[in-house]
């Protein structure tokens, strides 16, 4: 899979993490945000290359 594609799906898996399951909403929903996210650009043919971002939980409550 190409380096951007892992990205996307990595970045993708975190903006998710914290939505509750439908079953489980028992009240206010966690909200995580991504502010000033990166991607380091590299030379062709370098495979691997770095994210970077602030990640916030502005809720009261810890993501699971």
């Amino acid at each position: 899979m190409p380096v951007p594609a892992r990205l996307f799906i990595l970045l993708l898996a975190l903006l998710t993490a914290c939505r509750p399951a439908p079953q489980a909403q028992a009240g206010p929903t966690a909200t995580l945000t991504v502010e000033a996210a990166r991607v380091v650009a590299v030379p062709p043919g370098v495979e691997e290359t770095s994210v970077f971002g602030t990640l916030r939980n502005p809720g009261g409550r810890p993501c699971a």
